[in-house]
């Protein structure tokens, strides 16, 4: 397959154009059991309930999206944690390319980090092939190491004819007494690492993509001229910028320094003897917002802070902003001050670490 398709995280913007895909499925192929193709709305409802825990992927190529696969709950009793189901739908026009694979590869391997053992799909299977099914898609699954482990007989009725279920399944990791924790995808594959200079017009388009949100929702604290190109290269060349990746690409982006306004000093700092930093833009893409990944993103800048020998965290919250306060809160930082710049009002806050 051309290395000009990419694999990425799916984003919620992307939901008309994967039910689009999906509805030629249910309306002419008994490949879905489904017989009513469901609308954007409700395709975006599903997928952002799943991704909310399992991995959730679309193959681009030329910026068009031409297939997408996720994982879900094989069975929503707890005892079947470790196990995942998996469904894959491509664009007609894009089959017989290597592309499903490449999908199930990174699903796999996303599945494997989350801690995940055992793969299984739940495939359409013809008695007999005719127009509207074929074994394609067993074959597909028996290519990449499935094997049968179930079927059920006339388990479908569409287009006036009954269709069997076949349960293909794959071991991925190793059944022992003590196995790890499983983790909600976001956590196990949200990648930190310092920022460089390749990284500043990512970083810098995620901000304006957060403050057009913040804008929408009349939470004004940036604008035009901040943050602004400038300072992501200060932040960058004196090594504070961090960014967190998501199947490759920027999802999140903190700084942490020992520099803060001169207003800082207002605060009633519980902490003061003790080796502090300030924290600084801490931003979610909002594409991806609503998955934990700003509680993940708190729980490992504390733990690189203990990590460094800092003892305490300090930074400003703006007062408007409900969701980061929440936040703040959650993870035990106290207000300890206010300063009031041209925005409004933020609360300076701190956390014993």
């Amino acid at each position: 397959m051309k290395e000009d398709i990419i694999i990425r995280t799916v984003y919620p913007e992307d939901a008309e154009r994967l039910s689009e895909i999906y509805k030629y499925y249910v309306e002419n192929t008994a490949v879905s059991f489904e017989c009513e193709a469901p609308s954007a709305e409700e395709f975006l409802a599903r997928m952002n309930k799943i991704r909310r825990f399992y991995p959730y992927f679309a193959a681009e190529k030329d910026g068009r999206i031409t297939g997408y696969a996720y994982a879900h709950a094989y069975n929503e009793r707890a005892a079947y944690i470790r196990c995942a189901e998996l469904t894959i739908y491509l664009d007609r026009d894009f089959r017989g390319q290597g592309l499903g694979r490449k999908l199930y590869e990174a699903l796999e391997n996303a599945l494997g980090s989350m801690g995940i053992l055992d793969l299984y799909a739940l495939v359409a299977y013809p008695p007999q092939e005719d127009e509207y099914l074929s074994e394609n898609s067993f074959r597909f699954h028996e290519s990449l190491g499935f094997t049968k482990v179930g079927h059920l007989r006339r388990a479908g009725f569409k287009f006036g004819r009954w269709y069997d279920t076949t349960i293909m399944g794959k071991q991925i990791g190793e059944h022992v007494p003590d196995a790890s924790e499983v983790l909600p995808y976001p956590e196990s594959a949200l990648k930190f690492r310092r920022a460089d200079e390749g990284d500043i017009d990512e970083v810098l388009e995620m901000l304006r993509s957060a403050r057009r949100r913040l804008d929408a929702q009349n939470i004004h604290m940036w604008d035009d001229s901040y943050p602004n190109r400038a300072v992501l290269e200060d932040d960058v060349a004196a090594g504070n910028l961090f960014v967190g990746e998501l199947c490759g690409a920027v999802a999140v982006c903190y700084v942490i320094n020992d520099w803060c306004d001169g207003d800082y000093a207002l605060g009633k700092w519980q902490y003061p003897g003790t080796r502090y930093r300030f924290g600084h833009r801490l931003c979610v893409d909002p594409r991806l917002q609503g998955l934990g990944l700003a509680n993940v993103t708190m729980k490992h800048v504390e733990e690189q802070l203990r990590a460094d020998g800092v003892e305490s965290f300090r930074f400003e919250a703006f007062a408007d902003n409900a969701v980061s306060l929440s936040l703040y809160e959650k993870h035990g930082y106290k207000t300890v001050g206010e300063v009031h710049w041209d925005a409004g009002v933020f609360y300076l806050m701190e956390k014993l670490l």
